[in-house]
């Protein structure tokens, strides 16, 4: 069985009258410490699909099973306990908080979980050790995003959820990144999943999903997936 298991999923806004459909009954699979991209333009679904795995939205129908348990049947408290022990977010922008130095920053995080990995042990990973007592506004872009992994990981979660993690960054600073996330499944066995629309990072996935108009258009394995730093942007 995979370790996520997308079935028939469905998403529906409702504004007055109006019902738009998001995901029309998408249905795709996931393997545990996989390095999967959703592809696809802006206003597709990709965005929705993320946060339907990471439990941070209720969909109108189907199911999301993670690990065996369809946490669309969770309760909002199991949600908050999924959430914060078992999932990492990695968004475009890095919702530091400004007064809070890069240490405190990820300790917030840390100490909210269950995980007895220390900050400086995250902070010798993504190569920000000699940063910690910097504040966010000191940092570069490339180094608040690896400060905003190093706060993800920092809980030791089984999956990490990544929405246009490169969107905000120049192209070399953007490949640091993500060789940073390629390495959380290649060596750490996370199960990491990119939104992006940049069709070039699919080359280094295991499993390409393309959505488009809430669709799911086609599911590509790769059994070559190459490093980042052979990507050609």
């Amino acid at each position: 069985m995979s370790f996520i298991q997308i079935e028939n999923l469905k998403k529906e806004y409702k504004t007055g009258d109006q019902i738009t459909t998001a995901l029309k009954n998408i249905s795709f699979n996931v393997e545990k410490g996989s390095f999967t991209i959703i592809l696809g333009p802006s206003g597709s679904g990709k965005s929705t699909t993320l946060n339907a795995i990471g439990g941070m939205d209720h969909m109108t129908a189907g199911k999301v099973i993670v690990d065996s348990e369809d946490i669309a049947n969770l309760s909002s408290t199991q949600l908050t306990d999924y959430r914060r022990s078992e999932v990492g977010f990695v968004f475009q922008f890095y919702n530091l908080i400004p007064s809070l130095n890069v240490l405190e920053n990820i300790d917030i995080v840390r100490k909210m979980s269950k995980s007895s990995i220390s900050s400086e042990t995250i902070l010798e990973e993504v190569g920000l050790a000699q940063r910690k007592h910097h504040f966010p506004s000191e940092l570069s872009g490339g180094e608040l995003q690896r400060v905003s992994i190093a706060r993800a990981i920092c809980k030791d979660p089984k999956i990490l959820l990544c929405d246009e993690p490169t969107g905000a960054l120049d192209t070399e600073t953007g490949r640091k990144v993500l060789q940073l996330l390629q390495s959380m499944a290649r060596l750490h066995n996370k199960t990491v999943v990119i939104v992006t629309h940049n069709s070039s990072i699919a080359q280094a996935a295991d499993r390409i999903i393309h959505i488009k108009d809430g669709i799911v258009e086609k599911v590509t394995n790769n059994p070559h997936p190459i490093g980042i730093d052979k990507v050609v942007w």
